[in-house]
């Protein structure tokens, strides 16, 4: 599930940092770039919404629902 930051300069976002909405998608393509940024081709499946968050280790692991169309 592929969800943006509300201010893309937040290193370390936290829950309130990220919006609700998202969508499920593939990755098709990382790209590397010579600053150190990666730039991520990818192909959108479906519209969800974060209910809650489960843990926050090195990533966000959610619980979400899809929404219909």
């Amino acid at each position: 599930m592929l969800v943006a930051q509300r201010k893309a300069k937040t290193n370390d976002p936290k829950p309130e940092d990220i919006y609700e909405l998202g969508t499920l998608g593939t990755i098709i393509q990382l790209l590397r770039l010579p600053d150190g940024t990666v730039k991520a081709l990818v192909e959108g499946k479906q519209r969800m919404r974060v209910l809650r968050y489960l843990d926050e280790e090195k990533f966000h692991l959610v619980e979400a629902e899809r929404l219909k169309r």
